[in-house]
């Protein structure tokens, strides 16, 4: 009986808070304002503010969008599962076992860098030598590419972000972000540094298992930074994302939040070709994800951010319990494999 309240009590919470007062500063001017009357409606129909300006509900049909409300019942279908996915210190230690996973130089913990493979402390600039660059992120990510740093020695000088430093300078940063891991920076494939070369461009990759047991790839969406979002290619930060044709691994037209209303063929400050560009290995590369994803068939959803290395194999930075559906800027997807399989799993509201 307990345990039924608190169900109820977080739905109602998550419900008030996630679609009622989801982002409210897009209310006080961010965007256009709504009127009360259609904030009351698309809040109802479990669409937040943000979704609605994101998704141009003004113009578009929202019988052709997930909503947030449906987006967080996604988040929730691995059950007890889920919590290990957002574990970025284990993250390395269980799926790097079945797949390629940058690894884990030092784990920044109360000043101290702590090497989890030998057990005991290092040095960050003596790393930092001998591998010349690094990425350092959070082990809890807050989303939007926040708190992810970049660090290089190029044989004469340090830098952070691209920003020239001292060794003590860099040692002083580094010793300050509290819960942190210093991992291997990928070097992506060639098509990808071609479109923009400042950032790592990462995809993400939806797989699932469906109610038949067959796994399926669902969705993929190629992200690219840009001048705005550098160093991290994030599209809440400024970067675009572009949907990829899930049989060729050919990339679509792309888009931006700063700019919506417009779809982009070439990358807007690299000029980068980004229309038709194919993913090299998309085959293998969708073999190999769904192939993992068997591996753990407790797992019934996995968004996974992907970078294709210089190599062409693919490197898997993290597995997200959920997955951004603010990618629908560029295209809805309630009609499409995604909502087929939440509709399958009963995710979707009966609209």
């Amino acid at each position: 009986m307990l345990l039924k309240i608190y169900r109820v009590a977080k739905n109602i919470y998550h419900e008030i808070s996630g679609v009622w007062l989801h982002k409210y500063k897009v209310d006080l001017g961010i965007h256009d304002k709504w009127s009360l009357f259609k904030k009351l409606k698309y809040n109802r129909l479990g669409f937040t503010n943000e979704d609605y300006h994101n998704f141009d509900l003004k113009h578009n049909d929202y019988h052709d969008y997930i909503s947030f409300r449906e987006r967080w019942r996604l988040e929730n279908i691995n059950g007890r599962f889920a919590y290990i996915l957002g574990e970025k210190l284990m993250f390395e230690r269980i799926f790097g076992k079945f797949i390629n996973v940058p690894h884990i130089n030092f784990w920044v913990k109360n000043g101290k860098f702590i090497d989890m493979d030998a057990g005991e402390t290092t040095d960050v600039l003596s790393v930092l030598k001998t591998k010349g660059e690094l990425i350092a992120k959070p082990t809890r990510s807050v989303g939007g590419g926040t708190g992810i740093h970049k660090i290089a020695f190029n044989g004469q000088n340090y830098s952070i972000d691209g920003k020239d430093c001292s060794e003590d300078e860099l040692v002083k940063a580094v010793s300050s972000w509290e819960e942190y891991i210093v991992v291997d920076y990928i070097k992506q494939a060639e098509y990808s540094s071609k479109i923009y070369p400042e950032t790592t461009n990462s995809i993400r990759i939806v797989t699932a298992r469906r109610k038949s047991g067959d796994y399926e790839l669902l969705l993929a969406f190629h992200r690219f930074g840009s001048d705005l979002s550098r160093p991290v290619d994030n599209i809440s930060s400024g970067g675009l994302g572009a949907f990829v044709d899930i049989d060729s691994g050919c990339l679509e037209k792309a888009k931006r939040k700063t700019d919506p209303k417009i779809m982009h063929s070439v990358h807007p400050d690299s000029h980068g070709q980004i229309e038709g560009v194919a993913i090299p290995n998309w085959a293998d590369i969708k073999e190999k994800l769904l192939h993992v994803h068997r591996c753990f068939p407790f797992y019934v959803f996995l968004a996974w951010d992907v970078v294709v290395g210089e190599n062409g194999e693919p490197y898997i930075l993290e597995i997200n319990r959920g997955c951004d559906l603010g990618v629908q800027r560029a295209k809805p997807l309630r009609h499409e494999k995604l909502g087929e399989f939440m509709r399958e799993y009963g995710l979707l509201d009966n609209r």
